[in-house]
């Protein structure tokens, strides 16, 4: 099931199972001017792409000391160089869409069984998810192919 990416900026994957339930986000690169924020405001993986303004800096803070409950694990990746392919599973392990990436994208993924092919002799990204991780053996369930 291959859904056509080009020129949309923001693709929302959603369970075919729930549709309420956004599994992913793919950010294309597009230029933006402000910011996209591509996490719903209840999710634990916060992930934002801003453009900072010269005469708008970022102010000297800190974030408070609250405490957060989580379960599970998301991730984000943000695509260095190289192209890959991926793959994000439907809560039922099925696959419910697929497609390109390549340097400059973000792709989040919260609800979802995901899979990344490089297409280029490399491919280089950001991994950030929320933790502590546990390691292989506790925290990750594969998925049929």
């Amino acid at each position: 099931m291959k859904i056509r990416t080009k020129n949309k900026p923001l693709i929302e994957i959603k369970s075919k199972l729930n549709p309420d339930v956004i599994l992913a986000v793919v950010y294309k690169k597009h230029r933006i001017k402000r910011r996209v924020n591509l996490s719903p405001e209840n999710h634990i993986l916060q992930t934002s792409i801003v453009v900072i303004n010269k005469l708008e800096p970022v102010l000297p803070h800190k974030h408070s000391l609250l405490r957060r409950e989580t379960y599970g694990t998301f991730e984000t990746w943000v695509i260095l160089n190289g192209k890959g392919f991926v793959r994000f599973y439907d809560i039922d392990d099925t696959i419910v869409h697929e497609c390109r990436v390549s340097m400059g994208d973000v792709i989040v993924n919260f609800h979802v069984g995901h899979s990344l092919a490089p297409k280029t002799k490399h491919l280089t990204l950001v991994e950030v998810k929320n933790g502590p991780y546990w390691g292989v053996e506790l925290d990750k369930i594969s998925v049929p192919n």
